[in-house]
């Protein structure tokens, strides 16, 4: 699935949904949303093939930075319950160190990072009365994830001699669950603080070697943000 696909995929999914449902009791409309993202994301079990000679698989964990990123969203409440959006996000991630599990063991010093674009498709369930100040709800996202891995760094022999070691993008299916809350500022005006695990499972990518290179991208996540209804 490309990028532009899933983008087009998220946008059909809310708008035509949108287009045919119509809410029974009158509570219904667009909104946007925007929030800030604080992002643990995981630490990244990985394997590189024929390294650290050919043959051999090496097999370590990076270690990743709480990050930052954000969102935006456009989505349609069906009813006083349920909604829909689209949601494009980024997060950015920083790793200073990575530990190598096999063949050898070891504790090498990194520069890099690990940059994520989303395209996803979200359903909501909102619990309590529309027109309360204070609403929990829980959701579920599908869409595609674009994976930006940039790694600077030395090997077990020359820890100090960092050289680019990764610096590829890959792309593919991604999912999400959420649990938040939203408090009403006004009949039009909400914030929004809201858990998300995100997973895109295991990415497969190319070291600056020519390597075949799986890691694992998972993580979890703090969103605050606004909502604003039409």
């Amino acid at each position: 699935m490309t990028i532009t696909r899933a983008v087009i995929a998220s946008a059909v999914i809310a708008i035509g949904a949108a287009g045919t449902a119509r809410a029974a009791d009158g509570d219904s409309g667009f909104y946007v949303a925007a929030a800030a993202t604080v992002s643990f994301l995981g630490d990244a079990d990985q394997t590189i093939a024929n390294a650290p000679m050919p043959g051999l698989t090496l097999t370590a964990v990076n270690h990743n930075n709480t990050g930052w990123g954000g969102h935006g969203a456009v989505g349609y409440r069906l009813n006083r319950a349920l909604r829909i959006e689209a949601e494009v996000g980024r997060t950015e991630n920083d790793a200073d160190s990575f530990d190598i599990t096999s063949p050898f063991t070891a504790t090498l010093e990194q520069d890099g990072e690990t940059d994520i674009l989303r395209f996803m498709a979200n359903a909501y369930v909102d619990f309590g009365k529309a027109g309360t100040r204070l609403r929990p709800y829980v959701g579920g996202g599908v869409g595609a994830a674009k994976i930006d891995t940039y790694r600077f760094a030395g090997t077990a022999f020359a820890p100090n001699n960092k050289t680019v070691h990764i610096d590829d993008s890959a792309a593919g299916f991604a999912w999400q669950a959420m649990a938040g809350a939203s408090f009403r500022l006004s009949p039009r005006l909400s914030l929004t603080a809201q858990y998300r695990w995100f997973d895109a499972g295991t990415v497969d990518q190319t070291t600056a070697l020519g390597q075949a290179l799986t890691t694992d991208i998972d993580g979890h996540h703090v969103d605050l943000g606004v909502r604003v209804s039409f």
